[in-house]
C-alpha cells in the first residue's frame, strides 16, 4: 500500500519500436525434393570406368540450379554423395542439406538380428555441423553419411532399377560483407561517418552506402578514365567550343572524347548516339 507523501513510480519507457526490427531475416528458401537415377547400377559401372561422376539435377534456388552428384570409390557398396552448383552470379550462399535413400539403410539392431523382422533404417548424407558456404564461380560441397549401409546397398540394386534421393533442408542467402550480417544498417552507417570526420566526411558517407565491390568497380573506373584522358595516342572525336569565355575574352575550342562524355552524362549520351546536327532555334 501506498502512503502519504510517496509518489508513484514513473511508468518505464517503452523500447523504440523501430529497433525490434533493425536486423534484417535472411531470404531463405526451404528444399524438399526427390531426385531420381534411372538405370543406376549401369551408370554406376560407367561412372567408375571413366572416372567421372554422375550429375542429375537436384533443385533450384535463388535463380540458381544446383547439382547432386554421385562418385564410387574402390571396393565400395554405396556411393559419395556432393552438391555441386556452377554459376557466374557471386552471392553468399548457406547450406544445410539432408539426403535419404529407400535403397541405403543400416541394421537398427545392435546384438541382436532377426530375419524374420529386421530392423533397418535409412543412412542420411548430410552437410557439415555447421553450414556451407556456396563459394563462386563453382562450388562442391561434400556430404557425410552418419553409417555405411549396411543392410541395403548397391549390392541389392538391379543394372536397370531407378534409385531415389530425397534431398531435404534450407538455403540462405547472406550479406556479401560478413559484418553487414552482424552490423545493423544504422550501426555501420554511424560507424563509417565518426570515422575520420575531420577529413573524410563527405567520402566515408558515399562509401557507407555502398559495397565493397561497389567502391572497388568505381574506383577502378575512375582511375581508367583518368589515365585515357592522358594518353597522347587517344585523339579526341568532338570539340566543345562554348559561346565565350568567362571573363568575356574569345572562346576556344576544346577537344573531348565522346566516349568520356557519354560514360559521365545521360545528356550527352543521349545525344551522341546519333547523329549530331547544328541546332537553328534555340
Amino acid at each position: 500500500p501506498l502512503t502519504l507523501g510517496q509518489r508513484d513510480p514513473p511508468p518505464r519507457a517503452m523500447p523504440n519500436p523501430g529497433t525490434m526490427t533493425s536486423l534484417q531475416a535472411f531470404d531463405r528458401e526451404t528444399i524438399n525434393t526427390v531426385v531420381h537415377v534411372p538405370d543406376y547400377r549401369l551408370r554406376q559401372r560407367l561412372s567408375m570406368k571413366q572416372k567421372e561422376a554422375v550429375v542429375v539435377e537436384a533443385f533450384a534456388a535463388f535463380d540458381e540450379m544446383f547439382y547432386l552428384q554421385l562418385r564410387w570409390g574402390e571396393g565400395s557398396n554405396y556411393p559419395d554423395l556432393l552438391i555441386s552448383s556452377v554459376g557466374a552470379r557471386y552471392h553468399r550462399l548457406m547450406l544445410d542439406l539432408a539426403a535419404q535413400s529407400p535403397h541405403f539403410t543400416h541394421s537398427t539392431g545392435e546384438a541382436i538380428y532377426s530375419v524374420a523382422a529386421p530392423q533397418w533404417a535409412p543412412c542420411t548424407w548430410s552437410t557439415p555441423g555447421r553450414p556451407s558456404e556456396v563459394t563462386r564461380p563453382s562450388s562442391v560441397m561434400q556430404l557425410v553419411v552418419d553409417r555405411p549401409p549396411t543392410y541395403h546397398n548397391d549390392i541389392n540394386i538391379s543394372l536397370d532399377q531407378t534409385v531415389t534421393f530425397t534431398v531435404t533442408g534450407s538455403i540462405w542467402e547472406l550479406d556479401e560483407a560478413p559484418a553487414a550480417s552482424l552490423h545493423c544498417k544504422s550501426f555501420r552507417l554511424r560507424k563509417s561517418l565518426g570515422h575520420d570526420v575531420q577529413q573524410h566526411e563527405g567520402e566515408e558517407q558515399v562509401e557507407a552506402l555502398l559495397t565493397s565491390s561497389e567502391i572497388r568497380t568505381a574506383q577502378k573506373m575512375m582511375a581508367n578514365i583518368t589515365a585515357a584522358r592522358l594518353l597522347p595516342d587517344v585523339s579526341t572525336d568532338v570539340q566543345l567550343e562554348p559561346d565565350e569565355e568567362e571573363d568575356g575574352g574569345p572562346a576556344s575550342t576544346r577537344g573531348a572524347h565522346a566516349f568520356m562524355l557519354q560514360a559521365q552524362s545521360p545528356v550527352f549520351r543521349r545525344m551522341l548516339v546519333g547523329q549530331m546536327v547544328e541546332a537553328t532555334e534555340r
